[in-house]
């Protein structure tokens, strides 16, 4: 088994975006704590990866106790997944973006 496979095995089949957030914010907030990087494939999305890209956005993806930031990558319809292994409600607490039309 991978380490990716390791870090993913109790992962659900497919990941929900919890929030967007802002990714000049996201690159100046400082953390300590142990971090691991993921390339991701974005499958069956283009345009929400192109909207992302374009507003500069990063998706926030709650994965208790772990917390997953989706960047855009410069390849096409990949991210780079930053896993930080602590939650942060700290950090994203303020930096939400507000989703319009969220079901619940």
């Amino acid at each position: 088994m991978s380490t990716s496979d390791k870090i993913a095995a109790d992962w659900p089949r497919t990941l929900h975006v919890d929030q967007l957030v802002s990714q000049h914010h996201i690159n100046n907030i400082p953390y300590d704590g142990e971090v691991e990087y993921l390339i991701i494939e974005a499958m069956h999305h283009r345009r929400k990866f192109d909207e992302l890209k374009e507003k500069r956005l990063c998706a926030y993806i709650k994965l208790p106790p772990q917390t997953l930031l989706l960047t855009v990558s410069t390849n096409s319809m990949r991210f780079i997944g930053t896993l930080y292994l602590e939650v942060r409600h700290s950090v994203t607490s303020y930096y939400f973006i507000p989703q319009k039309n969220k079901k619940k």
